[in-house]
């Protein structure tokens, strides 16, 4: 079953991202046709299976959210570096934002 994802549920993978240091990026992969997607920038000698048991244990239990989360979870290598990109979250203009802008350090919330 599809489920789209809150803008709650983005803000606190995108704030999950942030804290265990991943770069969350806009892109566009291959067979996407010019569509942005939400990616994380993975370092060399990091795996995505690392990155996904990191996500598994700062977000706890995955609801249907999540499930769709991981879905379409696809990978390309950047030369050194790999970005992880979730196929099935579009990226916005309010996640551009909240990336630019940053959080606020007293809640787990966009600012």
């Amino acid at each position: 079953m599809k489920t789209k994802m809150t803008t709650d549920s983005l803000a606190e993978i995108l704030n999950v991202f942030t804290e265990l240091g991943y770069e969350a990026r806009s892109y566009s992969g291959r067979g996407m046709y010019g569509k942005h997607c939400l990616g994380v920038i993975i370092p060399q000698g990091t795996s995505a299976f690392t990155l996904g048991m990191e996500l598994v244990r700062e977000l706890g239990e995955l609801g249907d959210e999540y499930d769709y989360l991981f879905g379409e979870v696809a990978q390309d290598s950047m030369g050194y570096d790999t970005i992880v990109y979730f196929r099935r979250i579009e990226f916005t203009q309010e996640m551009k934002r909240a990336l630019d802008e940053g959080y606020s350090d007293d809640e787990d919330e966009l600012e």
